[in-house]
């Protein structure tokens, strides 16, 4: 007879986001805020890091994943860049996507105790040309692609579209945009929503205006508000957001799924012994014979 073990219990990943406006002048202070911050993954857009600074400077408690602008995402030597930091202690790595050479964007997949998060970050700059935001959604099915059904994604970046309008539908209790009009905003939404995932973030910047967007898979559960403390300083076209992600793990950590327990002490000695050779089966019998019994059983 099995015995099951508890239910899993629930978790929670922080997952905190800034539109930081470059990092080449704020190395020390950006390795001094890695330091005193606890989050387990942080996302900044508009990086404008090179390859000439090292991810040491940067930090030492993360492991960087970096998409700094090259010749192929962009013509424009400063700005754009994306970086994804996530903590050292958790299981995570790379994912390598097709024909994503001409965007800024990272993406990496994090392994949780009873499935994995799939964190995608982008910059797109201003007045793009609609197909980066076609390529940027085939870039997202394909980590769809790649995920479980019990796996969650999570995409957030910089999408540069300030009139685009998202309005909250009591029906659906989401965020719908409701104003689509320019080809790039067309082209969002009609290629982003599709795919499953819903857009959460409804913290608008200074000017009321919504640049950086957070898009998740439906069976994700997440809170979304401003940190108590930002990181950086604080750019007024962009809020940084803090999301808290809930997720599911066993009891024991290093248990990947729930455990069954094996109850000796209920079973049939005589059918088992049936379908066991001689040696076996003696064994057995003389496990169950070593079982203690219970005091129901002994009276």
């Amino acid at each position: 007879m099995l015995i099951q073990t508890e239910p899993a219990e629930r978790r929670f990943l922080t997952v905190y986001y800034q539109n930081v406006r470059g990092l080449r002048t704020k190395t020390n202070e950006t390795f001094l805020a890695l330091c005193r911050c606890d989050y387990d993954v942080i996302v900044f857009t508009e990086t404008w890091l090179t390859e000439a600074i090292k991810d040491a400077e940067l930090t030492k408690n993360y492991k960087l994943f970096r998409c700094d602008r090259n010749p192929e995402s962009s013509s424009l030597l400063r700005g754009g860049g994306v970086l994804i930091a996530a903590k050292t202690k958790l299981g995570c790595k790379a994912v390598e996507l097709l024909n994503c050479e001409s965007l800024e964007q990272t993406v990496i997949r994090l392994t949780l105790p009873l499935q994995t998060l799939f964190v995608c970050c982008v910059y797109i700059r201003p007045v793009s040309d609609p197909a980066t935001y076609a390529t940027h959604a085939a870039a997202v099915q394909q980590v769809i692609d790649l995920s479980k059904e019990s796996d969650s994604v999570l995409v957030v970046g910089d999408y540069n579209l300030p009139n685009l309008i998202w309005y909250h539908d009591d029906d659906t209790d989401s965020l719908l945009p409701v104003n689509a009009s320019s080809e790039q905003e067309v082209t969002l939404v009609e290629s982003m929503l599709p795919l499953g995932l819903t857009q959460v973030n409804d913290l608008p910047n200074a000017f009321g205006k919504l640049l950086d967007l957070v898009f998740v898979s439906d069976n994700v559960s997440v809170e979304l508000f401003e940190p108590p403390c930002p990181l950086l300083k604080v750019d007024q076209h962009h809020n940084p957001l803090l999301m808290q992600l809930e997720y599911r793990t066993a009891l024991n950590d290093n248990t990947v799924e729930p455990d069954a327990v094996f109850d000796f002490k209920r079973g049939c000695t005589k059918e088992v012994s049936t379908h066991l050779p001689p040696l076996q089966a003696a064994l057995v019998e003389r496990r169950f014979a070593l079982a203690p019994k219970s005091s129901a059983e002994s009276n």
